[in-house]
């Protein structure tokens, strides 16, 4: 099949963004934009906020009696988390506590410290910001250009991360680790 020039010109208009049909026959590819996922696997923000003050709440008591951490014996608890697809994802929150040169100790926590630092995982970058700590699912914010000021402008997933606090427990060696991720992944 051959397409003459004065054919093209006649399809020229119906085939390009110029177009007044609503339909696109060479649909743009312009690439994942920075922070954005493709699944919806991975819990929805306020599925994960609840989450997070679910388990602070539960396992840890408030700043007059922090709850110790000891060595080696993480705080773990796992939540069945709604995602965007309507599925339920299994999500492990986690603290425990590390220590630098070799002291061994129990480190105190509490339940508004909990919800601090988990807080910070979609707050600030601790915990690696847009794109490894959480995203935004494809289609429902952000803009053409790919900015990375996505943050509550669509649906936003979970992703995990991992924050640390250091210099805790008496000697100041200790640190506190918190996590959460997804069971499965």
């Amino acid at each position: 099949m051959f397409i003459t020039l004065s054919l093209l010109a006649t399809l020229l208009p119906i085939l390009t963004s110029a177009s007044p049909f609503p339909i696109d026959l060479f649909p743009r590819y312009l690439g994942t934009l920075p922070g954005s996922c493709p699944d919806t696997n991975h819990p929805l923000e306020s599925q994960w906020v609840l989450g997070y003050n679910q388990f602070c709440s539960t396992y840890l008591p408030p700043a007059s009696n922090p709850h110790l951490i000891p060595y080696n014996a993480p705080l773990v608890a796992t939540f069945d988390l709604g995602t965007p697809s309507g599925a339920i994802a299994k999500w492990v929150f986690k603290i425990d506590s590390g220590y630098a040169n070799n002291v061994l100790e129990s480190v105190p926590v509490d339940e508004q410290m909990c919800k601090d630092q988990f807080r910070s995982h979609l707050e600030s970058n601790a915990a690696g910001g847009l794109g490894k700590a959480y995203c935004v699912v494809d289609g429902t914010g952000g803009d053409k250009n790919g900015k990375e000021e996505m943050a509550g402008q669509g649906i936003v997933s979970i992703l995990g991360g991992k924050t640390m606090m250091e210099q805790m427990g008496g000697s100041k060696s200790a640190k506190l680790i918190f996590t959460s991720y997804r069971l499965d992944s």
